[in-house]
């Protein structure tokens, strides 16, 4: 089957919302697939990863132009790969709805409609957020009625990615979402509570929203790197609002305290972007510079050999976060088969590494427990008692993911 794409984010772009199509691309590929991927051009982002691209040989990949505030922030400066940025502003919400990316539609539309002409595609797929692009799988389904399926990401109506500044905004959002979902011949989601989401605000009555989780790779961790022989705890991923470690920095602090630890003996480790810039102000609020280790973003073959010589992982839910929440890199914890030490609320992702991981559980501003935690992950370690975690599911793996997809739209063509 030819079938066509359309993401917004996507490699280079790094971090893990663009690895999802990315990665079904890579196993359509092995099935006798070929995909097409319509995306944008360079943007003002915060982290760019060209080994992402060492999986899409033999993908085409149309990049096309945005009047999107990301895209011309780039023109305007001439941002090399790599660079941050000031990232959303929430006063852009006020004037683009559902998204800023809006402006990338004209853009999509156009070049998705020349390829559809070029070529016979079997199916589209648009991928959200950026949840304006579902609109471009609209149109090409109303012009050339191809099959469409439309991947949902993230929420769209209730402000949790996209701010709503106001009732009109939420209410324009609900509208669009309603829209989208009863018109897609496919619809597919990341969550069990997004499905129940997407079911409350708007499902079609003959369209279901369908699973598929986002995963890890299996080739990603084809190699078995070593565990550290000093007691590492790693943070991977973005630090976010969501994703917010104040709290693991005081607790690891009352931790060293406690354990009356040495630099030689622990070590925390952030391997992500800082969103927020606050990390090393509150590394140093704590008097911990000697023991924290800013790695800050880093390709993901990197990312993933960090995953797995930690001896404990972090996943933290900050309060706020939504219940459907399940990070990326939840996925990729399990596949690295490291115990996990979970902080905040108990969404979606921190369930799921309780149901298949080695995990302890904090409250988010429980500084105590989050250190008593720590300490008894590194008791385990020090007398040689921290067995790995059991393999991930093959469930989440990405090459039964892309054939999930594969049977989708098959079943719908």
């Amino acid at each position: 089957m030819r079938i066509l794409l359309i993401a917004y984010y996507f490699p280079p772009l790094g971090m893990g919302g663009t690895q999802r199509l990315a990665k079904w691309c890579k196993y359509f590929l092995q099935d006798g697939w070929t995909p097409t991927v319509i995306t944008v051009k360079q943007i003002a982002y915060y982290a760019y990863d060209e080994t992402l691209l060492e999986d899409l040989s033999g993908v085409e990949v149309i990049r096309t132009e945005s009047l999107d505030p990301a895209r011309l922030l780039f023109r305007w400066r001439g941002a090399p790969a790599g660079t941050a940025h000031a990232g959303k502003r929430k006063w852009i919400s006020w004037f683009f709805v559902p998204d800023s990316r809006i402006l990338w539609l004209p853009f999509a539309v156009q070049n998705a409609v020349r390829s559809l002409r070029r070529h016979k595609y079997q199916a589209i797929v648009t991928s959200g957020p950026p949840h304006s692009s579902h609109f471009v799988g609209w149109l090409a389904k109303k012009i050339f009625g191809i099959t469409w399926l439309a991947d949902f990401r993230d929420s769209w109506a209730g402000g949790d990615v996209q701010p709503e500044p106001t009732p009109v905004h939420r209410q324009l959002n609900l509208i669009m979402q309603k829209f989208i979902l009863r018109r897609a011949d496919v619809v597919t989601t990341v969550s069990p509570q997004l499905i129940d989401e997407l079911k409350a605000y708007g499902q079609s009555p003959k369209v279901a929203p369908q699973l598929v989780p986002n995963g890890y790779d299996p080739e990603d961790f084809a190699a078995t790197p070593a565990v550290e022989k000093i007691f590492s705890v790693a943070l991977c991923g973005s630090v976010t609002h969501i994703a917010n470690p104040q709290t693991l920095i005081e607790g690891f602090r009352v931790f060293i305290e406690m354990g009356q630890l040495t630099s030689n003996q622990a070590r925390l480790r952030f391997v992500g972007a800082d969103l927020l810039g606050k990390v090393s102000s509150w590394v140093a609020d704590n008097r911990l510079a000697p023991f924290v280790e800013i790695i800050g973003y880093v390709p993901h073959a990197q990312a993933v050999a960090a995953m797995q010589q930690a001896a404990v992982l972090v996943y933290v839910a900050a309060p706020g976060t939504s219940i459907v929440t399940v990070g990326g890199k939840i996925y990729e914890y399990l596949a690295a088969r490291r115990p996990v030490l979970c902080i905040g609320e108990h969404v979606e992702g921190i369930k799921l590494l309780m149901r298949y991981s080695r995990t302890r559980v904090c409250s988010y501003h429980a500084i105590n427990e989050i250190a008593h935690a720590l300490l008894e992950f590194y008791r385990e370690f020090s007398s040689g008692e921290m067995p790995p975690a059991p393999p991930a599911p093959e469930e989440f793996s990405r090459r039964f993911q892309a054939r999930q997809v594969q049977a989708l739209l098959t079943r719908n063509e």
